[in-house]
């Protein structure tokens, strides 16, 4: 079993980005942080620590319960964390 995944490849996997490259780019510009430190791409990720990842969609807050190297289908990605974002502030009408 893995024990661990390069976070570039995970955060693909988890589909946080669309594409590994663009996960690799944001690690290198600093948007990505396990526990709190800033990674580049090839820093292994293991279940149970906290990433915090600035994506195109915004910035998301998870926890890694699973690993995997390839990218699968929606339903199989959100197995693969525990989303901890807070909700978007509302909106003033």
């Amino acid at each position: 079993a893995l024990t661990s995944v390069r976070v570039d490849k995970w955060l693909w996997a988890a589909r946080l980005y669309k594409s590994r490259s663009l996960a690799g780019q944001a690690c290198d510009a600093g948007h990505v942080k396990i526990d709190g430190n800033s990674v580049k791409a090839s820093r292994g990720v293991k279940r149970g620590e906290h990433v915090h990842a600035l994506t195109p969609g915004g910035p998301r807050q998870v926890e890694v319960i699973d690993l995997a190297e390839k990218r699968g289908s929606a339903p199989m990605a959100a197995k693969l964390y525990i989303d901890h974002t807070p909700p978007p502030p509302p909106r003033d009408p």
